[in-house]
């Protein structure tokens, strides 16, 4: 199974190489973006699960991004942001746009791991739900129906007559 790809957008060498370090001790692949510009590239281009994004950057304020254009490439809950300098206010805007959560610097690494787990866990049950509700509502093909008797011919061909209608078929008889 692949690695998860977690993008750390932050220009601080420090909470790189600590948030690099501790993303590869949980599993995941960590990929690093120092500025605005080149988190947009990095999003493009790699399509990470997750995006941990610093506020202040040098060539962007992180809201404005995640706002602007990391929410629009890659929808909702796959941004953790993160501030030293952040306000309640910055907290509120930000998981109102998107965003999973929102923590303060420094960063509790014990906090941050279940944070991860519980957002990569929510994309995936979003997508699996996603998934099974184009399911829902589709007739199924005659072919899957089984059976070769009378009875079951019959059925089939009456079937083949309502098909073309939107309407609901209550189909009763004994099982087997």
């Amino acid at each position: 199974m692949a690695k998860e790809r977690i993008l750390i957008v932050d220009d601080d060498p420090n909470i790189v190489g600590m948030l690099r370090q501790f993303l590869a001790k949980q599993g995941y692949e960590p990929l690093v973006a120092q500025s605005g510009k080149e988190a947009i590239s990095a999003v493009r281009r790699e399509r990470p699960a997750l995006v941990l994004l610093d506020v202040r950057l040098p060539d962007v304020n992180g809201l404005e991004l995640l706002t602007q254009q990391i929410h629009p490439e890659l929808g909702d809950h796959r941004v953790i942001v993160m501030s030293g300098y952040g306000t309640r206010e910055d907290a509120e805007k930000a998981v109102l746009e998107g965003a999973h959560d929102f923590l303060m610097k420094p960063i509790s690494l014990s906090r941050l791991g279940v944070t991860i787990r519980n957002c990569l866990l929510l994309n995936q049950l979003t997508q699996e739900v996603t998934e099974l509700s184009k399911g829902t509502g589709r007739p199924a093909p005659l072919r899957e129906l089984v059976g070769m008797s009378p009875k079951m011919l019959a059925l089939i061909e009456r079937v083949k007559q309502v098909a073309p209608f939107d309407v609901p078929v209550l189909i009763l008889g004994e099982n087997g």
